[in-house]
């Protein structure tokens, strides 16, 4: 029994650590640090890092990228992890990324996974605070509906965005774009 309490102790801790995050991030409390990072690099370290989790939800990854972004290499790892862990058991997650077309190490960064299809009011409501929208997607990761919105806060840290889409046979993607570096001023 107080194991199931402890547990439960941690869980609400996290719940109020990733509410204070938020809370933070809306009044742009949070100053973040950015650097160049390699896109492969990243996304290759998601990979690597949810091995475990993919061996025991036979999930495969398959990583194209190239090129540097300007981010938070913490934040944007938690973010684009955020998303990974809803992915459909025995199915392969992408993960690409490439620069923007402008460069300047603006970045867009997409997940895919093929699974049930998300209705469009679902997913409008994604990056909602406490919205879970397919308990199937959330049934290995203690959901308390604020992943997607963190990932959204993040995203606005980073002067970008994060947006989803589904087709009509299930296959979602989710879009983080980072802003590009800010332009040093001009020395007289």
């Amino acid at each position: 029994m107080l194991d199931s309490n402890l547990e439960e102790l941690e869980r609400l801790g996290r719940i109020a650590q990733n509410i204070l995050f938020l809370a933070q991030a809306d009044h742009e409390r949070q100053d973040i640090e950015r650097a160049p990072l390699n896109i492969r690099e990243q996304l290759e370290t998601i990979a690597t890092y949810f091995e475990g989790l993919a061996d025991e939800r036979n999930l495969g990854f398959q990583v194209q990228a190239e090129g540097e972004m300007f981010a938070n290499a913490i934040m944007s790892q938690r973010a684009i992890s955020n998303v990974v862990r809803y992915a459909e058991a025995g199915t392969t997650i992408w993960l690409t990324g490439s620069e923007d077309a402008q460069g300047a190490r603006g970045a867009v960064i997409v997940i895919g996974n093929q699974g049930r299809p998300v209705a469009p009011d679902d997913l409008a409501r994604l990056f909602d605070r406490f919205y879970r929208g397919d308990a199937a997607r959330s049934e290995f990761t203690e959901s308390s509906g604020l992943g997607l919105s963190i990932v959204q806060a993040i995203m606005r840290l980073h002067g970008g965005s994060a947006s989803a889409s589904c087709s009509a046979d299930g296959w979602i993607e989710f879009t983080l774009r980072f802003a590009a570096a800010p332009t040093p001023p001009r020395q007289p």
